[in-house]
């Protein structure tokens, strides 16, 4: 559920650039404000939420905090006792989760997380098989726990995994959920393996390809009704951003130098010449992923701080209902 400006700020922007139809009146912030954790695992939760205590936060953490309030819901129970009515879940992840689901439980990812929540994306990873063959002369880690269903002669990573699927296990399981449930499926991998030859590191291909990374990972778009304008659907797309620059805390202001620094690089980059000097689209700073990282997504710090460049040299000009920062040549 990501953070939206409010309606009193769209009105304020409204009225400071006289325009009634601009982008930044239709993108929502990327700055999530819930996050719902599930774990049947109460130590696991008990950890996470001493990590995410905001009177405990560290120094390196400080640069990472939001600005805004966070709420975050820890739940030790079943995924299946979860019910979320009327509430539109924007993103979903299932890291390293659906191999430790016993057959019954896997059965109903499906149609629990797809039919029933229907997130808007789901974000999937499991370990892939085919890379503990790369284990087998490591020292630290290998794998030695078998197969606890007895389906197969194979031996797992974890303890308390139910199975260890090869690329094609885990595209063929995701594919016919995908498809009942209306999903597009998009396949990549995490963990990819490296090996030093004359001193480069080089991508470790000695197994083959279907080994080439530790573990696999599939993103779930949901489909849109036919019916949904395409400008809807680019919205939707725009704003589903899985990037995680969040811990906790509130109020927390982002760093003006940091927000200045890539603002100014992001408009060097985007300016054009013109008879007036050089010229950047504001939307399209915005658009660039280290500022939006540098303003932690939200456009209620980004703007003002925008409108406060002019008195380092800019000039903020509104042409044709459209938005510019403007850099005068300096007369020779």
């Amino acid at each position: 559920m990501w953070s939206e400006p409010s309606e009193e700020w769209k009105e304020g922007f409204k009225a400071a650039f006289q325009v009634t139809n601009h982008p930044f009146l239709q993108l929502p912030s990327i700055a999530p404000k819930k996050i719902i954790c599930i774990d049947k695992d109460v130590a696991t939760l008990s950890k996470l939420g001493a990590q995410i205590d905001s009177n405990k936060v560290t120094e390196q953490q400080q640069s990472l905090l939001r600005f805004s309030q966070l709420k975050v819901e820890l739940n030790a129970t079943d995924y299946r006792n979860i019910d979320f009515p009327n509430v539109e879940i924007d993103v979903l992840v299932a890291s390293e989760f659906i191999e430790h689901l016993e057959d019954d439980c896997l059965d109903e990812f499906g149609p629990r997380v797809l039919g029933d929540w229907k997130p808007k994306e789901v974000i999937i990873t499991t370990p892939n098989y085919s890379f503990n063959v790369k284990f087998k002369n490591d020292q630290h880690r290998s794998t030695k726990y078998k197969d606890p269903t007895g389906r197969t002669d194979r031996v797992f990573r974890h303890s308390d995994h139910k199975f260890e699927w090869t690329k094609n296990e885990f595209r063929s399981w995701i594919e016919k959920i995908a498809e009942k449930y209306e999903y597009q499926a998009k396949f990549d991998e995490v963990g990819k393996g490296y090996q030093r030859i004359d001193g480069e590191k080089q991508e470790d291909l000695t197994d083959g390809e279907d080994a080439r990374c530790a573990s696999q990972c599939c993103i779930l778009t949901r489909i849109w009704p036919k019916e949904q304008s395409e400008s809807s659907i680019a919205q939707e797309s725009e704003v589903s951003y899985r990037t995680a620059y969040t811990f906790m805390a509130s109020d927390i202001q982002v760093c003006e130098d940091e927000g200045f620094d890539t603002f100014e690089d992001a408009f060097e980059d985007l300016a054009i010449e013109t008879e007036e000097g050089l010229m950047a689209n504001l939307y399209q700073i915005w658009l660039d992923e280290e500022v939006r990282k540098a303003y932690h997504g939200r456009l209620e710090s980004f703007l003002p701080n925008a409108k406060s460049m002019q008195g380092k040299g800019y000039t903020m000009v509104v042409k044709e209902g459209d938005i510019y920062i403007l850099k005068k040549a300096i007369p020779i």
